[in-house]
C-alpha cells in the first residue's frame, strides 16, 4: 500500500526528550515510515503544507523578516542559490500582518504546492526542524506564543505531472475581513485554470471543539446521483432509520424498485431485486456499487467503518453482520466540508457542494486536530478559472456548524488530472 501521511511536528517540549524551542525543534514519530515493497520510487518524499508559528522578535538587519525558511535535517540536500541546503520551503512573512491576525500573536501560514523533496535513508523515524530568516540567519520567536506546529506530507510517490496541492486558511483580515470559522474564503496569488481536473481533501486542521454533537449515516450508489445523508440525531427508533433509507432509495429513479433496504429476522439487508420479466439467457443488469459512509455500517450492526464499499449483483442480497442498533454508534460528531470548486450534490435535501465529511472531537490539542482521510475521494472541478476558494463547515442538516473556539482552520486540497474510470 502506498505511503501518504500528513504529520504535525510540534515544538511542544512535553512531546519529546529534545530541548525544543519555538524555532528549533524535533519530534520522534509514533511509527516508523518505510517505502512499501514494490514502491515505484523506493524512497520517501517530504512536502511542506503549512506552519502555525508565533511572532518573530528578532528581525534581520533590514529591520524585518521578509520570509521564513523551513530547514529539515532529514531531507536530501538541494542546490539553492548555488549552495547546498536542506530548505524544504519558505513562507512570506509580514510582522504587521501578524498583528491583524486573530489573537495577534501567531500566524497560520499556508505553503502552496511546495516541492516533494526526497528523504535521506530508507525510512523515517525522526523529524528535525529549524526556522531561519531569508538569509538562513537565526531568528527568535516570542516564547509566550503557542508552540510552533509544522504540517508536512510524507509519501512514496514522487512528483507527478499535473498534480499539485493548495493550502488555505480561514484568517485573511485584509482580503476577507468577514471570514468566520464556519464560512470563509481564501485568496490565491494568481488565477488558476483547471481543465479536466479533480479535487480531494488531503488534510484539515480542525477547530478545537463543537457546540453540540450530531450523528449521521451516509450512502451513495454509483450512477444514482449524490450522497444520501441521514441525520441519526433526529431519529428515535431503528424503524425511522430503515424507513428514511428505504424512502430515499425508492425516490431515486435509478434505484427505485431495484435496490431495497429492509429488515428481516433481526438483521438489515440490501437487496438487488431481480427483474420479474427477465427471460432465459438474458444478460443480467450490472451490479449496484454501493458506498456506505460514516456510521451506516455501525448502525447496521457491523464494526465501525467510515468507508464500506459493496457490489451487489442482480438477484443478490447483502446481509449486515450483527444486530442493528441506532444508538450503538461512536460518540464523535462530524462536519461536512463544503467547497465551491466541486460539483453540486445534496445534503439533507438541500443543494450543497460537499467535498468531504470529517469526524470531530469535542476537545483536543492542536497536534491532535490534524485530520487526514484514510482514502482520498476525488470530485470533478467545476469552476475555472478562480483566484479564491470558498469553504463552509456544515452539520448533517446543512446548517453552518457552530464552534466554541475561534481557532483558525487550515485545509489542504490535492488536485490531479481527472482519471478515466470504468462505469
Amino acid at each position: 500500500m502506498a505511503v501518504n501521511r500528513v504529520i504535525c511536528v510540534s515544538s511542544d517540549a512535553s512531546l519529546d526528550l529534545y530541548y525544543n524551542t519555538h524555532h528549533h525543534f524535533a519530534n520522534v514519530l509514533p511509527y516508523r515510515l518505510n517505502p512499501p515493497p514494490g514502491s515505484p520510487t523506493g524512497k520517501l518524499y517530504l512536502q511542506v503544507l503549512g506552519i502555525w508559528v508565533g511572532r518573530v522578535l528578532i528581525p534581520n538587519d533590514n529591520g524585518a523578516v521578509g520570509s521564513l525558511k523551513i530547514h529539515i535535517r532529514e531531507i536530501e540536500e538541494q542546490i539553492q542559490d548555488r549552495h547546498f541546503s536542506q530548505v524544504a520551503a519558505s513562507v512570506a512573512w509580514d510582522s504587521e500582518q501578524v498583528e491583524k491576525m486573530r489573537g495577534g500573536t501567531y500566524r497560520l501560514c499556508p505553503v502552496n504546492n511546495a516541492p516533494r523533496i526526497p528523504l535521506k535513508g530508507g525510512d523515517l523515524r525522526t523529524l528535525n526542524v529549524r526556522l531561519s530568516n531569508e538569509y538562513s540567519g537565526p531568528i527568535t520567536i516570542d516564547p509566550d506564543c503557542p508552540p510552533t506546529h509544522l504540517f508536512v506530507r510524507i509519501t512514496d510517490m514522487g512528483p507527478e505531472k499535473g498534480e499539485f496541492t493548495i493550502t488555505c486558511t480561514s484568517n485573511h483580515p485584509d482580503f476577507f475581513p468577514r471570514n468566520t470559522i464556519n464560512s470563509f474564503s481564501a485568496p490565491l496569488q494568481r488565477d488558476i485554470r483547471l481543465p479536466n481536473y479533480e479535487i480531494a481533501l488531503l488534510s484539515i486542521v480542525k477547530p478545537a471543539n463543537l457546540e453540540e454533537e450530531d450523528r449521521y449515516a451516509s450512502l451513495q450508489v454509483d450512477g444514482a446521483g449524490p450522497i444520501m445523508h441521514f441525520n441519526l440525531s433526529q431519529m428515535q427508533t431503528l424503524d425511522e432509520f430503515v424507513s428514511a433509507v428505504s424512502d430515499a432509495l425508492q425516490a431515486n429513479p435509478q434505484t427505485a424498485d431495484r435496490l431495497i433496504f429492509h429488515s428481516q429476522n433481526g438483521r438489515l439487508h440490501l437487496t438487488h431485486r431481480r427483474r420479474e420479466e427477465a427471460g432465459e439467457g438474458e444478460v443480467p443488469r450490472p451490479p449496484f456499487l454501493v458506498t456506505l459512509l460514516n456510521y451506516f455500517s455501525r448502525v447496521c450492526g457491523e464494526d465501525y467503518k467510515p468507508v464500506h464499499r459493496l457490489s451487489i449483483g442482480e438477484g443478490q442480497r447483502y446481509t449486515f453482520d450483527g444486530r442493528p442498533n441506532l444508538f450503538n454508534i461512536l460518540p464523535s460528531p462530524a462536519v461536512f466540508v463544503e467547497c465551491d470548486l466541486v460539483e453540486t450534490n445534496v445534503l439533507s435535501g438541500r443543494a450543497a457542494q460537499i467535498l468531504a465529511s470529517v469526524p470531530f472531537d469535542v476537545d483536543s490539542p492542536l497536534q491532535d486536530r490534524l485530520y487526514q482521510p484514510r482514502q482520498l475521494t476525488f470530485h470533478p472541478a467545476v469552476r475555472a478559472p478562480f483566484n479564491r476558494i470558498k469553504f463552509a463547515l456544515r452539520d448533517a442538516n446543512g446548517e453552518l456548524r457552530q464552534f466554541k473556539s475561534a481557532d483558525d482552520i487550515m485545509i489542504t486540497l490535492v488536485f490531479r488530472l481527472r482519471q478515466n474510470r470504468r462505469r
